[in-house]
């Protein structure tokens, strides 16, 4: 009952298997998801002719700039749909900013150090260097939003990095302090909490009682803590949340509905433009394809289970599959048009356990070469998902 949590994962010890990744496994996942972004930034600056603070700016990146302009104290005026973006992220831009760097430069850089790492995360927590080729390649729309000044690579970055210190250490410390960067991570998007309870259920699954309380109260802690500094600094810890319910370019009181009320029903009205915005048929097929392979994900594992380095099992099974469960239900019930527009950008939060469960169909072997066409279709349609929305955005 007092073995270090650490133990019980039925990691091989030995040498590296096919699946295990090493040192260089790590660092080309890493170069490569970089790489990837800044290709894709560089192009789309270059098809565009836009500013490299315009492209920036793009989706919600100017909110996010102008938070972490308000954070600093500097004379901006937010407009009140400015207000819908959580404070985690403008925080990090507002830190980062006073290095004397630009916002848009400290979007840049910690976008990109959170896709790298957030792969390299991915493949150390599950032991597997083909989820970390998944995430720095997969999915198109991670590759948009990672590319602007957006939330998610970092998120996605802290989930991991605070799940990797409180499965693999086996001191109580490391535990609690994996619920320190999972609870930022749930001020830069609040459904980090489906990680921590995935974290939770492993470890209660285990009796081990402790680690599951300490890394469950530091992180739901440190949001509290959160929230407070930022009801003292502005007066309202809760603005962003009553935008999304109240403002007609958010959710307009339709924030959360019965699970794929909003998915049926915005596809049913999908191409009525008193109702919808204009969404190409080519469009709808992409999200459709995103429900259809998020919602087999949450069985498939079942069916087949993922495997750890030896083939048995894999140990963090009930780590990934309450985050998946979670984030899933979540997706499924946001309400508007938003859920099912959105589908694949509210997914990335938990694609780390998606590609998990979908482990057994990810290339390797004689196979891996199929990494290569995934990269170039992932980064083709991300790109004219960008192109597209620099000319059309939608309204």
């Amino acid at each position: 009952m007092n073995e270090p949590l650490h133990q019980n994962l039925d990691v091989r010890r030995g040498p590296a298997s096919s699946i295990t990744p090493r040192g260089q496994d790590l660092a080309s996942i890493a170069l490569v998801a970089v790489a990837l972004r800044v290709v894709l930034i560089v192009a789309s600056l270059t098809w565009s002719g836009m500013s490299f603070r315009g492209f920036m700016s793009q989706r919600d990146g100017a909110s996010f700039m102008a938070y972490a302009h308000m954070l600093l104290g500097h004379d901006v005026q937010l407009a009140e749909y400015d207000y819908r973006v959580f404070p985690g992220y403008p925080a990090l831009l507002a830190a980062g900013s006073l290095t004397g760097a630009s916002m848009p430069v400290v979007a840049l850089v910690i976008n990109l150090l959170s896709v790298g790492l957030a792969a390299v995360f991915a493949a150390a927590l599950f032991q597997n260097r083909w989820i970390g080729w998944a995430m720095a390649i997969l999915t198109p729309s991670y590759l948009l939003f990672s590319s602007h000044a957006m939330g998610e690579p970092a998120n996605l970055a802290l989930i991991l990095a605070g799940l990797l210190l409180a499965v693999r250490s086996p001191h109580l410390t490391a535990v609690a302090i994996g619920g320190v960067l999972l609870g930022y991570a749930g001020l830069i998007r609040p459904v980090a909490c489906f990680a921590v309870a995935g974290f939770m259920v492993w470890a209660i699954l285990q009796r081990r009682w402790r680690p599951a309380l300490i890394h469950g109260a530091v992180a739901a802690a440190f949001v509290a803590a959160g929230l407070a500094l930022l009801q003292w600094r502005t007066g309202h810890a809760l603005h962003s949340l009553e935008v999304y319910k109240t403002h007609e370019q958010a959710y307009a009181g339709q924030l959360f509905t019965w699970p794929f009320r909003s998915i049926i029903h915005s596809t049913l009205v999908a191409f009525d433009r008193d109702v919808m915005p204009n969404i190409p048929p080519k469009n709808l097929v992409y999200i459709w394809l995103h429900i259809v392979i998020v919602v087999a994900g949450c069985v498939v594992p079942f069916l087949i289970r993922p495997r750890s380095a030896d083939g048995g099992k894999h140990p963090l099974f009930w780590v990934a599959m309450p985050w998946l469960w979670g984030n899933t239900l979540f997706v499924l019930c946001i309400g508007h048009y938003w859920g099912m527009l959105e589908f694949a950008r509210f997914i990335i939060p938990a694609l780390p356990p998606l590609f998990l469960a979908y482990e057994r169909l990810l290339p390797r072997g004689k196979a891996w070469w199929l990494w290569l066409p995934l990269a170039a279709l992932s980064w083709i349609v991300a790109f004219e998902g960008i192109t597209n929305f620099a000319t059309h955005p939608w309204k």
